[in-house]
């Protein structure tokens, strides 16, 4: 058997392989819905699962959307920012991996950008009754006697927001990481004493916004992790207690404003070059 023929062989097996797990992912899911379908039948209740149904498909279509553009975007951002002139020689690995990502561009984006937009669409759409309460909410009339909010802000929109927040840090962190890596394999990123060279200025600036952005979505975080104090379930009972009053609301404000200054460092580095002055800040 020549070569030619194996590799015509090899081009067929992988779109087969691909089709096969696609049909046995659709019966998967067919079979489930149905049951379900079937089930919400049975207890009069169709409306129900059509409901439920339509949240998931959003919240899939939305979560996966996001996730893969934040991954995606930025590593096909980071191969647009690649220098110009190519310095080869610092390694044979990384010459031979910028020539396969040169190569496969589209499928080395595509597919780790679909890989972490499925498993954020997939874990989105397990949170449906959620998104639902939050959608359908009302008002219980009583207010909390530390932050003066609603009850129904820590039943409905507190787990919601907490959910956005984690979900955009896991979002700009897979993206960092992401491009920080293209940035590395195209060499516009070296790891030195000296840090980054004078030919990674686009890719400081590109790393330095995404850490900005995490940094921003951090802060936010803490100042909403305020307001969990008072539900959160403690050995003795649930609610604010001595420590949380007196220490851990004003810990959390403290780290969100740190984390907010922070942020501004990074961004301010991307443009003037100083990574000491950013790193400093968050030690």
């Amino acid at each position: 058997m020549n070569e030619a023929s194996m590799g015509g062989r090899r081009r067929v097996l992988v779109p087969t392989l691909f089709i096969i797990a696609a049909v046995i992912l659709v019966w998967v899911v067919f079979t489930e819905l149905w049951t379900r379908k079937l089930w919400f039948d049975s207890v009069s209740f169709p409306q129900v699962f059509g409901t439920q149904l339509a949240a998931q498909v959003i919240l899939f279509v939305s979560f996966f959307a996001v996730m893969a553009l934040a991954v995606g975007g930025n590593m096909w951002l980071a191969f647009r920012l690649r220098p110009a002139s190519r310095r080869g020689g610092h390694s044979a690995l990384l010459d031979r991996y910028r020539d396969l990502l040169e190569a496969n561009k589209w499928l080395a984006i595509l597919l780790p950008a679909g890989f972490f937009g499925l498993l954020a669409g997939i874990g989105a759409a397990a949170q449906s009754l959620k998104y639902l309460a939050w959608w359908n909410r009302t008002p219980f009339g009583t207010t909390d006697p530390y932050f003066g909010m609603d009850a129904g802000f820590y039943v409905f929109e507190y787990p919601v927001l907490s959910d956005l927040l984690s979900f955009g840090m896991g979002a700009l962190f897979f993206g960092l990481v992401a491009a920080a890596a293209v940035h590395f394999a195209v060499g516009g990123l070296k790891i030195g004493r000296g840090g980054l060279g004078p030919e990674s200025r686009r890719a400081r600036i590109h790393l330095s916004v995404i850490v900005g952005l995490l940094l921003v979505l951090y802060g936010l975080n803490q100042l909403l992790g305020r307001y969990a104090l008072l539900v959160e379930q403690d050995t003795l009972f649930t609610g604010m207690q001595y420590t949380d009053d007196h220490a851990r609301v004003t810990a959390k404000l403290v780290i969100a404003v740190i984390s907010f200054i922070c942020a501004a460092l990074f961004f301010a580095n991307g443009f003037l070059g100083r990574s000491t002055i950013p790193f400093a800040g968050l030690v």
